[in-house]
């Protein structure tokens, strides 16, 4: 973040903002979503205690390729973890299990202009998100996506990992390690990649 002086932060699945606050406290824009409404009152408390809201904006939402009403299912082994689930509903209950999720693209307006730097921690609904994120690639500035990669490692199911290696290759980023940012070979998605990932784009 601090070589880029007018990069913003884009959080996807902030959870209580180990992310969020101390990038809001490098004085740069945050723009925090998480379908966990508790998530979101914590992250708000610890913001205003710290005299940091004027920079970060809280989206209380689900992110998936289309508006549409979800069930979330609470991690037992991951606090603050939420996962979502298709739900049959057609019209808004009075459940906080029960939310909207919305896409990337429907967003492009409220972000504003770039350059981002976006987290992705939504629970393997990576490749859902980025399916509806056509219009964002093209017209957002993203420099950099970290992402958690665990999902996809050692399934017999390699439809979802293929389709955010491909999408976001032909949108020009490469894989590499956080650690030190050295590129990774794409043969070893699904084998040696860590468990947590640094897109870069390529004009970088």
């Amino acid at each position: 973040m601090k070589p880029v002086k007018d990069m913003s932060f884009l959080d996807l699945g902030c959870n209580i903002g180990a992310f969020t606050i101390p990038i809001a406290k490098l004085g740069r824009r945050v723009i925090a979503f998480d379908a966990n409404k508790e998530n979101l009152k914590m992250l708000a408390t610890s913001l205003h205690l710290g005299g940091l809201d004027q920079n970060v904006t809280l989206i209380w939402n689900g992110i998936s390729n289309e508006t549409k009403y979800v069930h979330l299912v609470p991690s037992t082994n991951n606090v603050g973890g939420t996962k979502i689930e298709q739900s049959d509903m057609q019209s808004p209950i009075d459940n906080e299990n029960n939310i909207i999720t919305i896409k990337l693209d429907d967003m492009l307006t409220q972000l504003g202009s770039g350059p981002f730097f976006m987290k992705m921690d939504i629970e393997s609904h990576e490749a859902m998100a980025l399916r509806g994120a056509v219009a964002f690639f093209n017209e957002i500035d993203v420099r950099y996506i970290m992402m958690e990669w665990m999902h996809y490692k050692d399934t017999e199911d390699k439809s979802e990992g293929s389709f955010i290696t491909d999408f976001l290759f032909k949108n020009s980023f490469i894989p590499c390690r956080i650690s030190d940012s050295k590129e990774l070979v794409m043969e070893d998605a699904y084998s040696s990649w860590p468990t947590d990932i640094l897109w870069i784009k390529k004009s970088l």
